[in-house]
């Protein structure tokens, strides 16, 4: 999945703008759970800070269900390498060799997003937004928040 599909004439891209907050808010969210599902998922503010290293803006708050997470919630959620390598489903075998999984700190410029690398480093200074990378595949690791929290 691409972190956005295009770019903008001016001004970059931020979490708020990107089509992968889009895709994961709507086509994702009915896809992938069931109304009572879905009716246990709450809208919550999604505050993306700064690139403190690049010094590129994080964009406004959003409100969504669905996000995915920054820089810090990467280092507060997972304690290890381990956990922040994520198992190989059988349609990520068959579409790469290296798994990397989007985060939305923003990279180097508006153009590019922060990942966590196959090796569980979270690269700051990002790849360029598209993810067009050859034998990579950048793979997106939902978050939300839902009332048994």
């Amino acid at each position: 999945m691409r972190y956005s599909e295009s770019y903008p004439d001016s001004g970059g891209i931020t979490w708020e703008t990107c089509t992968l907050r889009s895709w994961l808010n709507a086509d994702f969210l009915d896809a992938a759970f069931s109304d009572n599902e879905q009716a246990q998922i709450l809208s919550v503010t999604v505050s993306t800070k700064d690139n403190g290293l690049e010094r590129t803006k994080g964009g406004n708050d959003t409100t969504d269900r669905v996000f995915i997470l920054s820089a810090e919630e990467v280092a507060a959620y997972f304690s290890s390498d381990e956990e922040r390598c994520p198992g190989a489903t059988e349609h990520i075998k068959e579409k790469a060799n290296a798994v990397k999984w989007w985060i939305r700190t923003p990279g180097r410029t508006q153009y590019y997003a922060a990942l966590v690398s196959p090796n569980s480093i979270v690269f700051g200074s990002g790849i360029d937004l598209n993810g067009d990378g050859i034998g990579s595949f950048y793979a997106v690791r939902p978050a939300y928040v839902d009332q048994l929290m």
